[in-house]
């Protein structure tokens, strides 16, 4: 049975499930044989901004070595470079995800500014058009790796 947070607090548990966040203070408390399912600093690798921007600044510092990811915008923050991407000739698709959407949800696939709330958080990237595939179907791979020492 799933721990409840006040139950947590106790010393009496091996494992601790949550959907939450978690705090340093947290972890540092834990005991020798106690696990939990997340650590701090989670979410700058789960969350799309966070990875949009952590994959950014290694393009930017290992320009050659981080070409592995589509160009990725965060808006509106990044807003005028990603506008500048519609005034060329060629039609490029972008897809638009929102920042801390989840399951496919509100994502559109657009060739020009139409539809994007400009008030709204959201990653864009360019679409790739002939992705790998498995049994037909896109997927994404997410590997985390925590390094203790």
């Amino acid at each position: 049975t799933p721990l409840e947070a006040d139950e947590a607090e106790s010393d009496d548990w091996h494992i601790f499930w949550t959907d939450n966040s978690v705090s340093q203070e947290r972890v540092m408390r834990l005991r020798p044989m106690q696990r939990i399912n997340h650590f701090p600093g989670m979410l700058e690798l789960a969350r799309k901004a966070g990875t949009a921007r952590n994959l950014n600044r290694m393009l930017k510092a290992f320009p050659h070595e981080y070409k592995i990811f589509p160009a990725t915008w965060m808006l509106p923050a990044d807003l005028v470079d990603f506008k500048a991407q519609f005034t060329g000739r060629k039609n490029k698709t972008f897809i638009v995800k929102p920042s801390r959407g989840c399951q496919g949800k509100d994502i559109l696939l657009t060739r020009s500014m139409e539809g994007i709330n400009l008030h709204e958080n959201y990653i864009a990237q360019r679409y790739l058009h002939r992705p790998y595939l498995l049994d037909g179907y896109k997927f994404d791979l997410r590997l985390y790796v925590l390094v203790t020492s």
